[in-house]
């Protein structure tokens, strides 16, 4: 039998028609055609999602879907929420993925699952994901994106586990110790989505570093110095690798007053400024890990090795300066 998946996407705006729409994944949909959208509403939509959500809809920035067969061996709605969970999971990873093309604040609504789809007994299922993403700047815009940026951000998305994993039906099996197995990139990639939800832009800073620190430190000593010496070392290419230690720096100072009750000094002008230059490296530095694998192996490795790698990339800066 049919099923259909629906949610709405706010502050994105695209710059193409996508009509039927652009396939984020296989099956998954992304749409600007309103008139799409409201193909898929069935009398059976509007009774469980009521008049506001319906309109809702009808006033996307844009949305996204799937319509597809499944023969559920199990009727009950738990299974039928679990099957939306992993569909509102893998658009909330696609909206982290259009954060590694430009800073934005996209964000999805409530998602829903009506399964059978235009049938006499179907039912509707809703759910939502309780996060909010802002901007660098702790507020919420409007983001414009091509189509060839889209495109970018699906690939990204292919970067980030196995393929069973953005498949909606296969059901997650979790390890018996399920932190044990938990690497540098997605600590890293934790303490950004905090970062990115929060609009108080100390504490976003704060969580900015804690991102930098979980990349490239591997112990506590001198660390405000090492990470920023390290992510300037990484980013030497894309800027002034000077102007990249001072930023860091400043932000580290701005994190310990924050983290330690202290009022700060600066102004909320130079505060935004510095959010969003730690939010620029951070994308640099995540990107430049994806795209060198030699980078990421090591970064994956043993803290030694780490240390190895940067004490001898500090030593060739010594020598040609």
């Amino acid at each position: 039998m049919k099923y259909c998946f629906l949610s709405t996407l706010y502050r994105i705006e695209i710059t193409e028609f996508l009509g039927h729409g652009y396939q984020i994944i296989p099956g998954l949909y992304l749409s600007n055609d309103l008139e799409q959208a409201k193909k898929l509403i069935t009398p059976s939509f509007v009774e469980a999602a009521g008049g506001l959500e319906t309109r809702a809809l009808h006033n996307a920035d844009a949305f996204v879907y799937s319509i597809g067969e499944w023969e559920s061996q199990c009727q009950e709605e738990k299974e039928k929420i679990r099957v939306l969970g992993k569909f509102l999971d893998i658009v909330h990873l696609f909206l982290n993925t259009l954060w590694f093309i430009k800073d934005c604040s996209v964000n999805q609504e409530i998602g829903f699952f009506e399964y059978p789809f235009r049938n006499s007994y179907s039912s509707v299922s809703s759910n939502f994901r309780g996060v909010l993403f802002t901007t660098a700047e702790g507020s919420f815009r409007k983001t414009r994106f091509t189509r060839e940026e889209l495109r970018v951000a699906r690939e990204v998305i292919r970067l980030f586990g196995p393929r069973e994993k953005l498949n909606p039906f296969i059901e997650d099996t979790h390890k018996d110790e399920p932190y044990s197995g938990v690497d540098r990139f997605s600590l890293c990639l934790f303490f950004l989505q905090a970062a990115r939800t929060m609009s108080y832009v100390p504490v976003k800073i704060a969580f900015y570093c804690t991102c930098f620190e979980s990349l490239v430190s591997t112990d506590p000593s001198e660390t405000a110095h090492k990470v920023a010496e390290r992510v300037a070392i990484l980013l030497k290419q894309k800027d002034n690798p000077s102007g990249i230690f001072k930023s860091l720096k400043k932000a580290y100072g701005i994190r310990s007053k924050t983290v330690h009750g202290s009022l700060i000094k600066m102004s909320d002008r130079e505060c935004v400024k510095l959010s969003t230059l730690c939010d620029e490296y951070l994308r640099d530095i995540l990107i430049t890990f994806l795209r060198n694998s030699n980078l990421m192996d090591i970064l994956m490795g043993r803290p030694e090795k780490i240390d190895d790698f940067f004490l001898k990339k500090v030593l060739e800066e010594r020598n040609t300066s």
